[in-house]
């Protein structure tokens, strides 16, 4: 009793330092979301920096000095647990950049009501979720999933993206944007399904609980990332542009049309100069901002090229885990 005692407080002094990394880690970009900080203020920084520094010393701790490690540092070590969970953060990442302000642009591009917007975000979750499923069935039959992963996952998901840049300047067709929502959405479900099946396959069955978590923390880091790039992006982009495409008697109404958002652009009817100058400013924003997701795709090839192509149809392991 008083091993387990003891065994489960080293346990608990180490998910701590983990945790408070990764919530000085997350915690600025939330502040800053919500107008509580600044990326210049020392609020942010220091709470950056802080967690940063966390992270090597929660390694060092795991590696040289703790009797019972949290992790085993055999998986830590592992080349497809590092890869998923630098996959996990690249997938988010590259969402949550298109997708933060997706919503605003349907409604101010396409004209469509804020229900129909509100389906339009919710295709990637619920096209991925749809996908995971028939991949799921694919591993069955099959056994295997890293090719899947590298060789249909991985290029769906860059080229729903590229698409997505591309009819964000053209804003032809609101149905060729929903094609790029599916392409992205079962290319996502792919590579979502993929790497949790990676960590899990890669371990033993007491540590593949904190190794589902390590990769959801990821998960979570790219999602914080992708939205301060995304919010950086329509702050840096949407009101140069706008100011640049307003109508020369109309540019002093472009800080009341940054602040008020889509009510604002939508009291002006398709084909004014003044919503025309709003939804070339929201595809100027739409573009970069897919530009910085294709950018990040970019690391999922690596990372799944270095995982070993496991096989699941392994027997599981006999017996009680405690």
């Amino acid at each position: 009793h008083t091993a387990y005692r003891r065994q489960r407080q080293m346990c608990i002094r180490d998910s701590c330092l983990i945790m408070a990394a990764f919530i000085l880690i997350l915690l600025p970009f939330s502040l800053q979301s919500f107008g509580k900080a600044e990326y210049k203020s020392a609020k942010f920084i220091v709470m950056l920096i802080v967690g940063v520094l966390l992270c090597p010393l929660f390694y060092t701790w795991e590696r040289y000095y703790a009797t019972r490690p949290m992790i085993k540092w055999s998986l830590l070590n592992d080349r497809t647990v590092m890869g998923a969970c630098i996959v996990a953060l690249s997938v988010n990442f590259s969402v949550c950049v298109w997708n933060s302000y997706f919503y605003n642009f349907t409604i101010v591009v396409y004209d469509i009501s804020t229900t129909y917007a509100g389906y339009m975000q919710q295709i990637y979750t619920v096209g991925y979720t749809f996908w995971s499923i028939i991949f799921a069935v694919w591993i069955r039959i099959n056994k295997k999933f890293k090719y899947t992963c590298l060789l249909f996952g991985f290029p769906l998901m860059v080229l729903g993206t590229g698409l997505f840049y591309h009819f964000s300047i053209h804003q032809n067709n609101i149905g060729l944007m929903i094609m790029c929502q599916i392409f992205i959405a079962f290319g996502g479900g792919t590579l979502i399904l993929g790497y949790q099946m990676a960590v899990m396959v890669s371990a033993t069955l007491d540590s593949i609980p904190i190794l589902l978590v390590l990769t959801n923390l990821f998960a979570s880091i790219g999602m914080a990332f992708g939205q301060a790039t995304s919010t950086g992006v329509y702050t840096n982009v949407f009101l140069k542009s706008l100011i640049k495409n307003l109508p020369a008697d109309s540019v002093n109404l472009a800080a009341d049309l940054y602040l008020g958002g889509y009510t604002a652009q939508m009291m002006y009817p398709i084909g004014d100069p003044i919503r025309k100058a709003c939804s070339i400013a929201w595809g100027d924003y739409q573009k970069d901002a897919a530009i910085a997701a294709i950018c990040i795709l970019m690391l999922i090839l690596p990372s799944i090229a270095i995982w070993k192509n496991y096989s699941v149809d392994k027997k599981q392991n006999k017996g009680t885990v405690l």
